[in-house]
């Protein structure tokens, strides 16, 4: 044994050798196996990566959007055809084109030629506190009146729209005074007696019953329906409803901001329900109708819900802080699916409650002409009987024809598109919407 080690010792560098000869090869398959494995996946990744490539490059996705709810959106997945792509990409341009079109039709119906009360006003007050508490003081005595009987801004309205007032009683009776007057000293000049007789006493009171009929009538012929101020106007205790203006020039510039815009996009609510009002009772010919032929006889009063959403810095339903109404509605979708707190980004609702007394035989002609002229949907009705007797005792002429009183919730809805302009950050804020220049606030207050 000591024979073979000595050998080992004196051989050293040739042991070595043979012992490097024999562990090498199991070594080496060892590691040439687990490095061929780890090779062939990389190139089978990258083999499926570049057949992925040329299949995706071998096909398309053709996609067609639905332009009305009605339709199905189209969809060609399929190789690359220059003719497919040319037919596509026009008949996407022409879509394009044609939603441009109604989205322009839309907005210049929703705004029609509309004109702000007070330009210096929206959609930011005047800076001065001196002059915007004048301008804004002025704006609300021009809408509520002196003492909340309704001020010109809507009798120049209802006055453009063909309506009026009744025959003022005062001036009636004075009237009837003075034609008894001259029909008893008519009587009594052709009598020796100075006092009437029973029968002739009878004869006046006749005559000045046709007489008052006479002056219903007459002044029913100059109007085309019977309206004033007072019917726009809230009860003060009506907490749905706003109630006329109450200016605090020390008060917040935001509150009064939303306050003005307010009771500007109330004006342009009623304006809406009078023009439609105006149009009902246009003739064939393009004539206003008087009373008595007029399908819509008297606008009772419009009442109009508040601007949806969360409440405006100050509080936006606190009585005595605007000048129109707002009951209709409490937020609920209607069957139209809309609802003045639904949230989208497109329109805002505001719903108006519109007590009318009309011809009972043409209610139709009043629904067709509400949605003539703006985005407007009648979503609620209640009829009720009318005493035409008891009306006319108020001043009001209806003519021959059977008329009933009907109640009216109408949505009535408002493009974002055009309405923005005006609105001051309260509305914005109130509305949720979000403006460039708060949302660069955000981001600006962000956390990292």
């Amino acid at each position: 044994m000591s024979g073979v080690i000595d050998w080992i010792k004196g051989n050293l560098l040739i042991v070595i050798c043979l012992v490097i000869a024999v562990a090498i090869p199991p070594v080496a398959w060892v590691f040439s196996s687990k490095w061929n494995t780890a090779v062939h996946a990389e190139a089978e990744q990258e083999f499926k990566k570049l057949d992925g490539n040329i299949r995706s490059a071998a096909r398309a996705s053709y996609v067609l959007p639905k332009v009305r709810e009605t339709e199905e959106e189209i969809s060609v997945d399929r190789a690359p055809n220059g003719r497919v792509t040319s037919f596509f990409k026009e008949q996407l341009e022409a879509r394009q084109e044609q939603v441009d079109r109604v989205t322009e039709a839309a907005l210049t119906f929703n705004r029609r030629e509309r004109e702000l009360l007070d330009p210096e006003l929206l959609p930011e007050l005047p800076a001065n506190l001196s002059r915007r508490g004048d301008a804004v003081f002025r704006l609300a005595v021009a809408i509520a009146g002196d003492v909340g009987q309704g001020g010109p801004i809507y009798e120049r309205l209802i006055e453009r729209h063909g309506g009026g007032a009744p025959l003022d009683p005062v001036e009636l009776s004075y009237r009837l005074d003075d034609f008894s007057t001259e029909e008893t000293e008519r009587l009594t000049s052709a009598s020796a007696s100075a006092s009437l007789s029973q029968e002739q006493q009878r004869e006046v009171a006749e005559k000045v019953v046709q007489r008052r009929l006479g002056e219903y009538a007459a002044h029913a012929r100059q109007l085309s329906f019977y309206a004033t101020p007072e019917s726009f106007l809230a009860a003060p205790d009506d907490r749905s409803s706003s109630s006329p203006p109450i200016w605090d020039p020390e008060g917040a510039t935001e509150q009064a901001a939303a306050d003005v815009f307010r009771w500007q996009w109330d004006y342009w609510v009623i304006d809406d329900i009078l023009a439609a009002v105006s149009l009902a009772n246009t003739g064939a010919g393009g004539t206003p109708m008087i009373v008595e032929d007029a399908p819509i006889k008297r606008v009772v009063s419009v009442l109009i819900s508040p601007i949806p959403a969360g409440a405006a810095p100050g509080g936006e339903d606190e009585p005595g802080r605007g000048p129109r109404g707002g009951a209709a509605g409490a937020g609920g979708q209607s069957h139209t699916g809309r609802s003045p707190a639904s949230g989208n980004e497109t329109y805002d609702t505001r719903v108006a409650r519109v007590s009318l007394v009309v011809d009972g035989e043409r209610l139709p002609v009043v629904f067709d002409a509400l949605a003539s002229v703006n985005f407007m949907t009648v979503v609620g009705l209640q009829v009720n009987a009318v005493d035409p007797w008891a009306e006319m005792a108020e001043g009001f002429y209806y003519g021959t024809a059977p008329v009933c009183r009907v109640d009216l919730e109408i949505e009535t809805n408002w493009l974002r598109g055009w309405m923005t302009e005006y609105m001051p950050q309260a509305i914005h804020d109130r509305l949720g919407i979000v403006t460039p220049d708060s949302a660069e606030g955000d981001e600006a207050f962000a956390e990292p």
